[in-house]
């Protein structure tokens, strides 16, 4: 590496001189006749080497391009010296070939360049070339000073500086400057057009505006290459040659009628905007649309817009960057042209899951609508079809979205597994399982009004068709299925049935003749799926008349209503249910015929079991039923229920005695006419009297089942429960801790045991609520007396409601008072029913939150049918809300009562509340805001006439809320595991000391001394809980020895007999 370095740059600084001594005398001998051509050409390509090398970032890139350049400047070199050798003066004998020696130097020593970068490692290797790189800028530079090349920025604003710039003649062939045409009022077009066409080279930018919507369309017929262009006009945007620029901006100021956008020979472009927004071609009238030489946009994204039906070719279009690196997230959304074509039919993925597409996309998103005609080739990202898109072709694709593409008409695909390398080995297990893969499910339907035809093959998923009442044909020839599911297709006349699939539906479409369900059964069987079988539902289908099968592995099978159904082939691929355990089959009202069904009379020795396989006979068919024997004895075994019916029995014979003539009954036999498993089990038994319709039964099997009861009203042991409010501080609500020695007591027969602060828990001192409470309930050691306790922090709940009300004066955020007297309106909702109801509190002017809750308190507590009592909190602006019992005026301390939500109705038409929320310490500032911008600026002080909470609501300048937080004390349950009721002993106090975070109901109401007996915080029904005929969950919490009982039970579901006729082997 290290010598080809020092031998680049000592031939590149050789021939560097010799270029520049050559080209000077070229330009000397040369430049006196008429061969201004023949050199513009030269200096074009100079200078397209310039704009091509100041354009890249890339190391890769820049030395790419340089090859490319350095190409073109040699056949501009070879036609300088043809044109100078055919001269008739001195400049014949003129020697370009130095040059040309040079420049093929020059291309080997860059050719040498670009084979380092394959083999570069390391920072100072790629160092070292960029700093050749430069070298050639800097080279380059010198060129261009030295050459006579135009470098003066031309500007056209008027027909003045027109003429000035024509009168430049061919100078501006290869322009080192910027090109500004500015439209004017009466522009010449034509003159414009001339000038324009001189210009076949730019290193600076093109800025083009027409002068009006009524303008003549320039064509840049000779330019090749570019800085940036920007350009304005009607018509269209035709750049005919050019095949580099920087950034492309085509303005749509006149979009309605620019009718083309084409730059057919574009290879490099760094920028593609329309009217400024990157990575996008937007024109709704353009009818032609030509990047058809374009490789590599300038990002892995690109947005193309033409009229409906309009031509567009990006045909060289291919997913890399400008090293050639793969674009997997490249996003392309095309609306309006008339077709478009992905890659190529006859490219493929590699096995590796590499790109082997020579153009087009290989994963990321394809976006369609109103592409007519769209074909998309080995692509494994989100393909998108919408509106407008009527044919559509897959060929080796992973999935396609397809639910806004109304207008299908044919859909032809060629399914794949996703395989992009960076897939797990599990991930990509699991994209051939159903319950782990649904981006590849398909489904239409009565929203496709327009699909006639619909082929799948390959590897997919579930395949749905569902009343599209235009699909005729369904083609899965091949296909690798999951679920396939054909409903209610009305024209659906041609059906191929898929390779494979799980569950398979064929339902009323009533055009199929025949049908051939000849898939194969697979089934999920990986990453966490419990599936056993397949069901397989063919019903409904007016006109079929035969079935094929090939399935297998089926514990749901319902063949019914198929009136014309006569015949079903294929059964002995039928054999079981898979792994299931249940099975269910019908099989009835369709058209299967039993021609004669003769019943035998067994010997008289036999033991024989009605309708089983001891009971004989014969049967005489073309139906094929008999080809499901194995697979109808392997669902008989299984649980569940088997109704298979022959639909007619041409005769019956029935053998009386033994060896004996059979006499025809068939006059006796009346078909069924209904097949709900209640009354085919009645029918199955008829099979020698009544109405013989179980004759027609060719398999009906029933387990025996017991009868399902439900109990009711069932308390199964005594239960005593305590419960406590809980001390908390007054700022926050918080848990107090337990005083020393603060605990609860409890007595019983012969002792009593305490649990209090300062104990040994879990190898911790008990010190807060919520460890006494686990504490309690961890202790077994009362169980051998029948106790079993049983604690939590339930009970005597509570909800603590906060009220919040603040204004803006528009620079602070203040205490809110109301402005006006009138009433608030809010929701209060029980959250334990979901019972909601409006309650109205009536203000006075200038409330504050504490007055509001004032207000609040004093609605709920003379409110009927709430049951929700609110006291005073510690802070003026809370309340404490507690339940009531039902119908009563006393707090329900049980844990059934559970939290209250309370929410403010501010409406805007101040019909549920009045007050005005932006009260006189603000003086509606929303309503003087609008006032002084009416007056010109300036704070209005004057109050408004009116206040209006819908400006309130629209100025944000108030907060007004009402928040909740849920209180819960102590419950303490006391079980019954004995025999016998609890003695009057059994009773929980709290212990004799300061009660600071344990709060009992005193024996005395007010005497703070005066202890409590534990009678006072028992749970009674209809005291302080529910009774159990309100709400029987409070038997969990409070139950009598003498209310214990086993409930009442009740019969849900009858117990129903086993029925068996089975006739597979008839």
């Amino acid at each position: 590496m290290k010598n080809t370095n020092i031998k680049y740059k000592l031939n590149f600084k050789t021939m560097k001189k010799g270029l520049l001594t050559l080209l000077a005398a070229s330009l000397v001998f040369v430049g006196c006749q008429n061969y201004d051509d023949q050199f513009d050409d030269l200096n074009a390509q100079i200078s397209a080497l310039k704009s091509q090398v100041d354009g890249l970032s890339s190391l890769s890139s820049q030395v790419s391009s340089l090859s490319g350049t350095i190409s073109g400047l040699q056949a501009g070199v070879t036609a300088a010296q043809n044109a100078a050798s055919a001269a008739n003066t001195a400049a014949s004998a003129i020697d370009l070939s130095g040059l040309s020696a040079s420049l093929a130097t020059l291309q080997a020593e860059v050719d040498a360049v670009q084979a380092s970068i394959a083999s570069t490692a390391t920072a100072s290797a790629v160092t070292a070339l960029q700093a050749e790189i430069d070298a050639i800028e800097a080279d380059l530079d010198d060129l261009l000073t030295t050459s006579n090349i135009y470098s003066t920025d031309v500007s056209v604003t008027n027909a003045t500086t027109l003429n000035s710039a024509l009168a430049l003649g061919n100078k501006i062939n290869v322009l080192n400057a910027t090109l500004t045409i500015t439209g004017y009022a009466s522009m010449d077009y034509a003159k414009v057009q001339t000038l324009v066409d001189r210009v076949q080279t730019t290193t600076g930018n093109i800025v083009y505006t027409a002068g009006g919507s009524t303008g003549t369309e320039i064509v840049f017929n000779n330019l090749t290459s570019a800085a940036n262009i920007t350009m304005t006009q009607p018509g269209g945007y035709h750049f005919p040659k050019l095949t580099n620029a920087a950034v492309i901006d085509l303005k749509d100021d006149y979009e309605t009628t620019v009718t083309r956008v084409n730059f057919p020979l574009l290879t490099t472009v760094t920028g593609l905007k329309t009217d400024a927004t990157a990575d996008t071609i937007e024109f709704t009238y353009a009818t032609e649309m030509d990047f058809g030489s374009l490789v590599v946009t300038p990002n892995a994204s690109m947005s193309i817009t033409t009229k409906k039906d309009a031509t567009l070719d990006i045909g060289s279009l291919k997913a890399v960057d400008s090293a050639g690196t793969g674009r997997p997230t490249y996003s392309l959304t095309l609306n309006g042209p008339a077709s478009f074509t992905n890659g190529t039919a006859a490219g493929t993925f590699a096995s590796t899951g590499l790109p082997g597409n020579t153009v087009g996309l290989y994963d990321g998103t394809i976006s369609l609508t109103n592409v007519a005609t769209a074909a998309v080739h080995n692509y494994r990202g989100t393909i998108t079809l919408s509106t407008g898109v009527k044919n559509f072709t897959g060929n080796n694709i992973v999935e396609f979205t397809h639910s806004s593409a109304t207008d299908l008409e044919t859909v032809n695909v060629t399914m794949i597994r996703d395989n992009d390398p960076a897939l797990s080995t599990a991930s990509t297990a699991d994209l051939g399982e159903e319950n782990m893969n649904t981006a590849q499910d398909v489904s239409f339907d009565s929203t496709h009004t327009k699909l006639t035809s619909l082929t799948l093959t390959g590897k997919g998923g579930d395949v749905t068709a569902n009343a599209a009442p235009a699909l005729a044909t369904v083609n899965l020839t091949g296909l690798t299925a999951f679920d396939v599911n054909m409903t209610g297709n009305v024209a659906l006349a041609s059906f191929t049935d898929a390779t494979s699939a799980n569950d398979w539906t064929f339902t009323n479409n009533d055009l199929m003749t025949s049908l051939n369900a000849s898939h194969t059964t697979t089934m999920t069987t990986g990453s966490g799926s419990t599936d056993t079988a397949a069901s397989v539902t063919i019903t409904g289908n007016a006109e079929i008349t035969s079935l094929a099968i090939g399935f297998d592995d089926v514990d749901a099978l319902n063949i019914t209503s198929n009136a014309k159904l006569a015949t079903i082939t294929g059964g002995t691929a039928l054999k079981d249910n898979g792994t299931s355990t249940t099975t269910d089959v019908d099989i009835h009202q369709n058209a299967l015929v039993a021609s004669l069904v003769r019943d035998t009379k067994e010997a008289p020795s036999a033991t024989v079991v009605a309708g089983a396989a001891s009971d004989t006979g014969s049967i005489t068919t073309a139906s094929g039923i008999k080809d499901l024997d194995a697979f109808l004895t392997d669902a008989k075994a299984a649980t569940g229920i088997v109704s298979v019916w022959f639909d007619t029995v041409s005769k019956l014979e029935i053998q009386s005695t033994y060896g004996g003539s059979y006499t025809d009954t068939t006059a006796s036999v009346t078909a069924p006419t209904a097949w709900d498993d209640s009354t085919a089990a009645a029918n199955a038994v008829l099979r020698q009297s009544g109405t013989y319709a179980g004759v027609y039964a060719y398999m009906f099997s029933r387990d025996a089942s017991a009868a399902v009861t439900s109990t009711t009203g069932a308390r199964a042991n005594e239960v005593r429960t305590y419960t406590y409010n809980v001390g908390r501080t007054a700022a926050s609500y918080a848990d107090k801790n337990l005083a020393a020695n603060e605990g609860l007591t409890l007595a019983y027969t012969g002792g009593s045991t305490t649990w209090k602060q300062g104990d040994t828990y879990n190898g911790s001192t008990v010190n807060t609520v919520d460890q006494l409470v686990a504490y309690m309930n961890a202790d077994t050691t009362l169980d051998a007396l029948g106790i079993d306790i049983i604690a939590d922090r339930s009970g005597f709940e509570q909800t603590l409601l906060t009220f919040a009300f603040t204004q803006s004066t528009g620079s602070a955020q203040v205490a809110g008072t109301t402005s006006g007297t009138g009433r608030t309106a809010y929701y209060v909702t029980v959250t334990e029913t979901g019972a909601q109801s409006i309650v109205y509190a009536v203000n006075a002017d200038a409330d504050t939150a504490a007055n509001i809750a004032d207000d609040f308190k004093a609605a709920i507590n003379t409110s009927t049918g709430l049951d929700i009592q609110v006291a005073d909190g510690t802070n003026t602006d809370q309340l404490v809300a507690t339940r009531m019992i039902s119908g009563g005026a006393v707090n329900d301390l049980s844990p059934l009562a559970v939290d209250v939500t309370v929410t403010p109705i501010i409406d805007a038409a101040q019909v549920s509340t009045t007050i005005g929320l932006l009260g006189d310490n603000v003086i509606d500032y929303g309503q003087r805001l609008v006032a002084a911008t009416a007056n010109g600026g300036g704070y209005n002080s004057t109050t408004p006439s009116a206040i209006s909470n819908a400006s309130a609501l629209a100025s944000g300048l108030f907060t007004f809320d009402v928040t909740e937080q849920a209180l819960s004390g102590i419950r303490v349950s006391l079980k019954n595991t004995g025999s016998l009721a609890f003695a009057s002993a059994v009773t929980l106090t709290n212990t004799a000391v300061s009660n600071t975070a344990i709060i009992p109901v005193r024996v005395v109401k007010g005497n703070a001394t005066a202890l409590p007996n534990g009678f006072d915080n028992l749970l009674v029904g209809g005291v302080n809980a529910p009774t159990y005929a309100n709400d029987p969950s409070i038997q969990s919490y409070v139950t009598a020895f003498s209310e214990i009982t086993s409930g009442t039970t009740t019969t849900t579901t009858a117990a129903v007999t086993a029925v068996n006729t089975d006739r597979t082997g008839w």
